[in-house]
């Protein structure tokens, strides 16, 4: 099993989507690895999910005995995902019952949730420069990158696809779906003046440097031929009959 693969996963969902309830902060990187508290280190979890994060990451590093012992101090609390996220929103619950009246309680998750409040939070973030989307500080990921070094992701399996496919279908951002020109116009104003990190493109050339390209297939060629012919074909009718606005 991909302990790696499962658990960049993981914290890749907790970073697009937004929970109601009770959630536990958990550090990407372990702070006995050199993780701090910065705002891209950090991940909202269920507890189960908190759990599990715990249980891969020693997985991924069986030794470091740091990481085991959290491990085990939340495995002391009880057996398991499940129980262990029901024991933790028991005793949540019951913390925040003695200091708040379920009136108030009611009130902060219905705040939480409406709108004005996702818009406030939403003004706030704007220009912070470890919102979602950003590039993360060099330093940064070179500690992903060293925590993760040496371990191969497997390729994905058919029912793995299968149910990306499945998830895909219907949904606007899926792959291969033709852009209307005022899509394609904001894409293009967004992208431009954008350039590269200078080290990434370093990495993908030397990556690439000396390879070779297999020769292409002779079935890619004929459907690029189709799809030349029929740009050119869509070309000449386009100048047989020319706009006749301004007539």
């Amino acid at each position: 099993m991909n302990y790696v693969a499962h658990y960049d996963r993981l914290i890749a969902r907790a970073r697009c989507r937004e929970l109601a309830g009770y959630t536990e902060t958990h550090h990407v990187l372990p702070r006995s690895m050199g993780g701090g508290d910065e705002p891209e280190n950090l991940a909202d979890l269920t507890p189960e999910e908190h759990y599990v994060a715990h249980q891969l990451l020693v997985k991924m590093h069986p030794s470091a005995p740091r990481l085991a012992v959290a491990a085990a101090l939340m495995a002391k609390r009880c057996t398991g995902s499940k129980a262990y996220g029901w024991l933790r929103r028991k005793i949540a619950a019951a913390m925040l019952g003695r200091k708040l009246a379920e009136s108030t309680i009611e009130k902060l998750r219905a705040l939480r949730r409406s709108e004005e409040t996702r818009r406030k939070i939403s003004a706030s973030q704007l220009g912070n420069k470890h919102r979602l989307g950003t590039k993360q500080p060099l330093e940064w990921r070179a500690r992903m990158s060293a925590m993760r070094k040496g371990v191969k992701r497997p390729p994905f399996s058919a029912e793995w696809r299968e149910k990306i496919s499945a998830a895909n279908v219907g949904s606007k951002r899926r792959v291969g779906k033709t852009h209307t020109e005022e899509t394609k116009r904001r894409i293009s104003d967004v992208q431009r003046g954008r350039r590269r990190d200078p080290v990434a493109v370093e990495k993908t050339a030397a990556a690439l440097r000396g390879r070779k390209r297999p020769p292409f297939s002779p079935e890619w060629r004929a459907n690029m031929s189709a799809a030349a012919l029929a740009a050119a074909a869509r070309k000449r009718a386009s100048s047989d009959h020319p706009s006749t606005e301004g007539a």
